[in-house]
């Protein structure tokens, strides 16, 4: 009787591990019916992002955030994915949600950056971008962001400079990469 009690115990412990390991190991059902980590949910919704598929990528952000709300990542992937459909409020929210999260996240900061461009308000814009390049100094999206700034406010020289070290610098990635 001991023994059928043991063994009772222990597989009712073992239905309890599964699902804990499951969420432990952050994996989720793909419709195919493999398992999928949230990682690799990331990585489809950013392919997705960067194929002008914004409106399926965020399909994948929403079921990324419903998994884990306090992603940093994801949050900034919405945000840039409202940005480019031109979600100005939805992208603002995002970022700064994602700021409130982790403040010293330079993709928070570059993309509120980008919003307060698109929304006319380059000296809050371009304080965003400082403060993005003061966690990141070689952030190519905020210096590009700083330069466009800087040409709105009449800058021009200053600008120019910005946009010839943003080109310097990329040239000389694609060389060391062959």
């Amino acid at each position: 009787m001991q023994v059928r009690r043991i063994s009772v115990f222990w597989f009712f412990l073992f239905l309890l591990i599964i699902p804990l390991a499951h969420f432990a190991t952050e994996t989720s059902f793909s419709q195919k019916g493999k398992i999928e980590t949230v990682g690799e949910t990331y990585g489809r919704a950013l392919d997705l992002y960067r194929q002008n598929r914004i409106e399926e990528s965020l399909r994948l952000i929403s079921k990324g955030l419903r998994v884990d709300p306090k992603s940093v990542a994801w949050h900034n992937l919405a945000g840039w994915c409202h940005y480019r459909l031109s979600n100005v409020l939805k992208a603002e929210a995002e970022f700064l949600t994602s700021r409130d999260m982790h403040f010293t996240y330079v993709e928070a900061s570059t993309g509120l950056g980008y919003v307060k461009i698109g929304k006319g308000e380059d000296e809050k814009a371009l304080d965003y971008f400082r403060e993005a390049l003061k966690i990141s100094p070689k952030s190519r999206d905020a210096l590009v962001g700083y330069g466009i700034c800087l040409y709105n406010f009449g800058l021009a020289r200053k600008a120019k400079e910005v946009f010839e070290y943003v080109l310097q610098s990329k040239e000389q990635e694609i060389g060391e990469r062959i």
